[in-house]
């Protein structure tokens, strides 16, 4: 008899050795047993930020008849399972995608707008800022908004304004846009690669097999033959083909969901009806309960549309996943012919059709943490792992379940006295982090140092007895790296582990000290204190110093839509990243970036006009400098594209959306440039809006609705993809980075096929992160960062740096109340009189000076780590503490808000606030919390801005210029004020509010560090060979179209 069998659930991540962010990437959950046909997946956690839900990781499949047509192509048939029946869909079910010359709206209507005017609308913030800022700003009549970009031409301006993009990336993204592109076409004579499918035509099984013969027995195990191959009606199958199996029943239903959803309707019906899974063994098991089981075991591979592709994908593309499992043999329907390309092949021109049933697979589908696509492991990987497997039954996926569950396990060696979990080595001596012991919800880890481990108990992991350390309790010069030991020694158990860190012997005063902690995980004692480390340990970490520091000449930048230069500041201040060229379009934020970064070639540009005047070859020159200017790098001359497009379009500030907004093309052309250069890596960064981003959608009321919701984000993805990258996204928090300031940020990195993919860095200051849920049809889940795989919260080792933390060091000053409104009572005059023994006072009003100063002194030594950082390279003064002059209205409002954590305007006398009603929502003249960071900043600067918390949290007036930089990581010594006008200070504010958060665009600076150095070691390990690379998927090339894997 043969039907369904019982089996044990498999499943692990497929990333190889290199690609693993570290040992803790490799510890996956494994999955229930008591599935029919089982596809593992990993386990998710939450759509809350810290409740969740667990994600069932298996599929199922029963052994039953098939119906075909008569001409042997899928036909409409039940579902396996028992799953609901899932009527194979139509193609006019399909989601169509119309073409881009059938545009919804009229636009007749934009002809009488000047070009000009309508080039400054493509850059400009239309009334929306960032995610939290407002739309409706009461500034006084004195403010100055930014004036309007001049041209000579009207034509000029239009003709910068429209979309150019490179062929590749035009092949992906047309169709999707109801707007018409310009192609810039390109001298590297690499084109889209023309179709050449070719339909293979194999057998179709009608239903259960009639005749089934195994071939070339190879072992008994257990009640269980395996075998190399099996013949099934006079259709043979062997080891390494790909088959396509009738779906069955999935146990995660988002999963399922999706699979059956309008969205993921691929044009290709094969896509829209069958599994997909690689053979990887065959056996017969004889079951008493059951009879005579006829089985194979095979890894899994994801149609493009299933993934969160939808309907994006290429029609006939596969990705590999890293899940494994059991099906009977009467579930298959037929071969299926996949091309595994070399790496940087071009992938083939989507033919769209929908009987195609030849398809290729360049990448690894893991949708665990990362939503990531990466390269598939070298054939060489699969060798060297499936070494550790028997023969008969070799699963590549299963050996890296296995070895996932290995490092997950504590594992105790009492001759080395050594603890090891995910693949970190702990001895006597260590410094190791633990989760917090008090009841408090606190998410900073506690430090300690290992005195004794002691053996496990029968069902307990390993004790440690440790000596923790603090933050010594003094008033003055406190720095969260230095620290102290307790007298008094703990047991604790190695579940609180969670990672080690390295100290070290200073004086406060080394001018060695500071290299030492802008290391991640590096703290240091008293110069005087008795140190003792697990010398092992510490000569391994000097050992990874030395290659961080060895690992050769930084990675080139070219730096689009650049601003006032947040993001290339961070990385360059990595160290791993140079920006030799910036491209931005805003004439005062490219001064500013000019100023600040004398080593980079400033273009003040519009990118599309850039991008169609280099690829005609046209000379492009950056701003002068010195009277000197430089030309625009050429291919070969760029390692690192990164960028942060403008996000007014993706904003969920943006309070009048479009259709057809042209503003969401910017990625694209982003993504342009990447075609145009193949740097080794990419980096784009945008608000948290653009993963919900509609395209083709339609404006009703003020939202738009329909079309391809996640639109951008999927073709981002996409097309980093069909320019031959890895991708993957995660949402990153500023505050996690050290930035005093909650900022949400979607980041995408990328690197070329064959590369190390950087890996997200991970929080180093507590700060409460969010989980990103995904489809509405699907479980997906972008995770927030963790330190550890089975951490489900923010663990850090430093508290979030707080708004006085940030800016207590800088001199103190109040706004005068002009009191126009409401007179001055004694009591009111008692209080500035005091006030002003400790803090000048300056008058704010529109017809004075900018309040403030425009240089001074610092009021004091810095007092910790990010005062020390943000002065470096600084003397005693520094410039531009200053704010803007407002109209006496406003300056009364502010004053009055009451000195107090989060007070506005409903807490000041009615008349003074112009609304008849003091609604609680939205927020005016907000006042900052000292004890908190600051909420995300904003273009627009004002106390009476909408939904804003401008005022200082103790002193009677508004963040400075020096204050708001501060609050984005800018150093001191960055400047953006060229006079001293309330022109330039709104200039000021604006730039500095649309810049990417300095500290956490420098821990990503690290992380590609980090990938650096494992490429350097893989060159070194390929020289240590005598051996070039070898591609990883040119396998079986004399098999013809039946592909497999030989062990």
């Amino acid at each position: 008899m043969e039907g369904s069998s019982k089996l044990v659930d498999r499943g692990g991540s497929l990333k190889t050795k290199d690609n693993a962010r570290s040992a803790h990437e490799l510890a996956m959950p494994s999955g229930s047993s008591s599935a029919t046909f089982v596809r593992d997946h990993e386990e998710g956690t939450e759509t809350e930020p810290e409740e969740g839900f667990s994600k069932p990781m298996s599929r199922r499949l029963e052994a039953v008849v098939i119906p075909v047509s008569s001409q042997g192509k899928p036909s409409s048939k039940k579902a396996i399972g028992k799953q609901k029946q899932l009527t194979p869909k139509s193609q006019s079910a399909t989601p169509s995608i119309p073409s881009p010359s059938k545009s919804r709206r009229p636009t007749s209507s934009k002809l009488s707008t000047p070009a000009s005017t309508r080039f400054r609308q493509y850059y400009e913030d239309d009334n929306s800022d960032s995610d939290y800022s407002s739309s409706d700003s009461s500034h006084s009549s004195e403010e100055s908004d930014v004036p309007k970009r001049s041209r000579d031409k009207d034509s000029a301006a239009k003709d910068s304004m429209k979309p150019t993009l490179t062929p590749i990336v035009n092949r992906v993204v047309q169709g999707f846009f109801n707007l018409k592109f310009r192609v810039a076409e390109l001298d590297s004579g690499k084109k889209p690669g023309k179709s050449q499918w070719k339909s293979m035509k194999y057998d179709v099984h009608k239903g259960n097999p009639e005749k089934v013969e195994f071939e070339n027995e190879l072992e008994s195990e257990d009640n269980k033959v395996y075998y190399k191959s099996v013949i099934l009606d006079g259709e043979r199958y062997k080891i390494g083909d790909i088959v396509m199996v009738q779906p069955g029943e999935d146990a995660r239903k988002g999963r399922q969901k999706n699979f059956a959803s309008d969205a993921a309707q691929s044009v290709n019906d094969y896509a829209n009806k069958y599994w997909f899974i690689r053979i990887r063994y065959f056996y017969e098991e004889f079951d008493r309960k059951s009879g005579r089981l006829r089985m194979f075991h095979g890894q899994w591979f994801e149609h493009g549309s299933k993934t969160f592709l939808q309907q994006t994908s290429h029609s006939r593309a596969l990705y590999l996943t890293n899940s494994c499992g059991d099906a009977p043999l009467s579930s298959i329907y037929r071969k299926c012919d996949v091309k595994f390309p070399k790496l940087g092949e071009q992938e083939e021109e989507d033919d769209h059709d929908s009987d195609g049933d030849q398809f290729f697979c360049q990448y690894v589908w893991d949708d665990n943490k990362d939503l990531s696509f990466l390269d598939l492991p070298s054939e060489e990987q699969i060798t060297e792992d499936l070494a550790f497997a028997p023969a008969y039954r070799a699963c590549h996926s299963c050996v890296l379940e296995e070895r996932a569950e290995f490092f997950k396990e504590v594992q105790y060696s009492k001759e080395n006295g050594c603890v090891s979990h995910y693949g970190i080595d702990y001895h006597v001596d260590d410094f190791i982090y633990l989760r917090p012991s008090g009841k408090e919800q606190s998410d900073l880890l506690e430090k300690a140092q290992i005195v004794k481990i002691l053996p496990p108990g029968s069902n307990s992991s390993p004790k440690l007895i440790v000596r923790k350390m603090n933050n010594p309790e003094r008033k003055s010069n406190l720095d969260e790296h230095l620290l102290e030991f307790s007298k008094a020694t703990e047991t604790v158990s190695f579940e609180d582990v969670n990672g080690k860190f390295y100290v070290a012997r200073y004086s406060q005063t080394s001018e060695k000290l500071p290299k030492w902690i802008r290391e991640d995980d590096h703290f240091f004692v008293d110069k005087n204190t008795s140190l003792s480390q697990c010398s092992q340990c510490l000569d391994d970490h000097k050992k990874l110093l030395e290659k961080r520091k060895n690992v050769g000449p930084p990675l080139r930048a070219l730096e689009l839509f650049s601003g006032a230069g947040g993001l290339g500041s961070g990385l360059d201040a990595s160290g791993y990243v140079k920006t030799v060229a910036a491209v931005e379009w805003d004439k005062h934020a490219a001064e500013t970036y000019k100023t600040n970064h004398p080593q980079t070639a400033v273009f003040c540009q519009d990118v599309n006009k850039l991008l169609h005047d280099i690829s005609n070859d046209e000379n492009v020159q950056s701003l002068p400098r010195g009277g000197k200017t430089r030309r625009f790098p050429r291919p070969g001359d760029i390692d690192l594209i990164s960028g942060g497009p403008p996000c007014q379009a993706f904003s969920m500030a943006n309070h009048h959306p479009k259709e057809n907004d042209i503003r969401a093309t910017l990625p694209f052309s982003q993504l342009s440039f990447t075609e145009m250069y193949l740097p080794p890596y990419f980096l784009l960064e945008n608000v948290v809006g653009i993963l919900n981003f509609r395209l083709r959608g339609v404006l009703k009321g003020r939202s738009l609705s329909g079309g391809i919701k996640h639109g951008v984000f999927k073709l981002i993805v996409r097309t980093l993809m069909a320019l031959g990258y890895q991708v993957h996204v995660k949402v990153l928090q500023a505050a996690n980075y050290g930035a005093p300031q909650g900022r949400q940020r979607v980041i995408f990195l990328a690197a070329k096929q064959g590369l190390k993919i950087p890996d997200f860095p991970i929080p180093t200051h507590v700060f409460r992160a969010n989980n990103h849920k995904l489809l509405e049809n699907d479980d997906l889940i972008l995770y927030k960062p963790t330190r550890s795989p089975d951490d489900s919260r923010s663990f850090a080792p430093f508290r979030t740096v707080s708004c006085s933390e940030a800016i207590g060091d800088l001199a103190g000053f109040d706004w005068e109340n002009p009191h126009r409104t409401i007179k001055a009572t004694d009591k009111d005059k008692l209080e500035a009189k005091i006030r002003s023994k400790s803090l000048p006072s300056f008058p704010a009003g529109p017809r004075n000076k900018l309040p403030g100063f425009e240089t001074c002194e610092y009021a004091h030594s810095p007092m910790n780590a990010y005062q020390k950082l943000v002065r470096e390279d600084m003397e005693d003064e520094v410039k531009e503490h200053v704010t803007p002059t407002f109209s006496e209205h406003i300056i009364e409002c502010s004053t009055t808000v009451p000195l107090q954590p989060r007070a506005s305007h409903l807490d000041i006398p009615e008349r003074l606030h112009r609304k008849k009603k003091k609604d609680p929502q939205p927020i005016f003249y907000g006042r900052l919390d000292g004890n908190e960071c600051f909420k995300t900043a904003m273009t627009r600067c004002a106390p009476n801005t909408k939904a804003s918390y401008l005022l200082h949290f103790s002193q009677k007036r508004m963040l400075t210029v020096r204050e708001y930089a501060r609050a984005q990581g800018f150093p001191d010594r960055y400047t953006f004020m060229k006079s001293y006008t309330v022109y330039e200070a709104n200039l000021a504010y604006k730039q500095i509010g649309n810049a990417v958060p300095v500290p956490l665009a420098l821990a990503l600076g690290k992380s590609l560090g980090d990938a650096l150095v494992v490429e350097r070691e893989r060159e070194e390990e390929r020289e240590r060979k005598g051996s070039a690379y070898v591609d990883r998927r040119d396998e079986d090339e004399n098999e013809g179209s039946e592909r497999s894997v030989e062990v």
